[in-house]
């Protein structure tokens, strides 16, 4: 078994951007452990990370 590097949130981000051009609000307010998940999400979904805001919010 080997070890497998894991994804930083730098690197994360830095996918993002190379795949679709820009980092979404709010992604790189995340801790890093979700910043990862959301973009291996996003790049396996091929769709950017979309923020989920409630309509009520107010920002």
């Amino acid at each position: 078994m080997t070890d497998v590097e894991k994804m930083t949130a730098e690197d994360a981000l830095e996918a993002h951007i190379e795949r679709f051009g820009f980092i979404p609000w709010g992604l790189s307010t995340m801790d890093d452990d979700h910043i990862v998940a959301a973009v291996e999400k996003a790049l396996k979904d091929g769709e950017p990370y979309k923020d989920e805001v409630p309509e009520d919010c107010v920002l």
